[in-house]
């Protein structure tokens, strides 16, 4: 046992630079998750003790499945094919 730990830490739709392509289909920043979010998770993993194991972190916003929906549907429109 070397003492390695890891944990997934699995973010959804981010409020981050990367993610403002996401307006263009109507996303709002608001709707994601925030970047402080993420912090107090890493600052969650930092103070626990090594004999508390987390292997998995999983920050979702509640409207990711329409997120994920209306950025499909974006893309049709965009491609020119029908959207689903």
């Amino acid at each position: 046992h070397a003492g390695i730990q890891f944990t997934i830490f699995s973010p959804g739709f981010t409020a981050t630079p990367m993610a403002r392509w996401t307006r263009d289909a109507g996303v709002a920043a608001e709707e994601m998750v925030q970047p402080s979010d993420l912090g107090e998770g890493l600052r969650f993993l930092l103070r626990t003790s090594p004999t508390c194991l987390v292997r998995e972190i999983e920050f979702t916003p509640p409207a990711q499945r329409e997120i994920i929906e209306r950025l499909v549907a974006h893309r049709s429109r965009a491609a020119g094919a029908p959207a689903e």
